[in-house]
C-alpha cells in the first residue's frame, strides 16, 4: 500500500501507478513526471526494484517509465480475489492473486518512425508487485 497520511487514507500501489501512468506524456517532454510517478508509487515503502522476464527491459523504475513515454495506450489496476480472476491472463493469475493486485499495461510498439497506434502494434504487460521486507 502507498500511504497518504496527510489525506488520511491508503491507496494500493497498483491503483496509484495506473492513475499516474497517463501523466508520462511524450518522449519530448521533461522527465519531471517520471520522478513524480516514482515518488507517488514508492512513497515511504521499502526500496523498489524492477524485475522483468525480458532482460532487455530490466532496470530502475525511472529508466523503465522513461522508455514508456509516448507509448502508453492503457493502464488498468486489477485487484483479484480468490474465485474471481476474471480478465487476467492465466499465466499471471496465480501471482496476481497472491499479490492481491497488479497493473495491466498496453504499450505501443516503438518503431523508428515513432509509436504505431493500431491494435496489432500493442505490447501487453502485467506488473505484479513482489514485496520483500527489510532484513529478509
Amino acid at each position: 500500500m502507498t500511504a497518504h497520511p496527510s489525506h488520511g487514507y491508503l491507496v494500493p500501489r497498483s491503483a496509484v501507478l495506473a492513475l499516474w501512468l497517463p501523466s508520462l506524456g511524450t518522449a519530448d517532454e521533461s522527465s519531471a513526471a517520471v520522478g513524480e510517478i516514482v515518488r507517488q508509487v514508492t512513497g515511504d515503502d521499502e526500496p523498489h526494484e524492477v524485475v522483468v522476464q525480458d532482460p532487455e527491459s530490466a532496470g530502475s523504475w525511472t529508466s523503465l517509465l522513461t522508455s514508456w513515454r509516448g507509448r502508453l495506450a492503457e493502464a488498468t489496476a486489477v485487484f483479484p480475489v480468490p474465485g474471481d480472476v476474471m480478465g487476467l491472463p492465466p499465466q499471471i493469475g496465480g501471482r496476481a492473486l497472491e499479490a492481491e493486485e497488479c497493473v495491466l499495461v498496453s504499450l505501443r510498439e516503438d518503431f523508428p518512425s515513432g509509436p504505431r497506434t493500431d491494435e496489432d502494434a500493442l505490447i501487453h504487460l502485467a506488473l505484479i508487485p513482489e514485496i520483500t521486507d527489510f532484513g529478509s
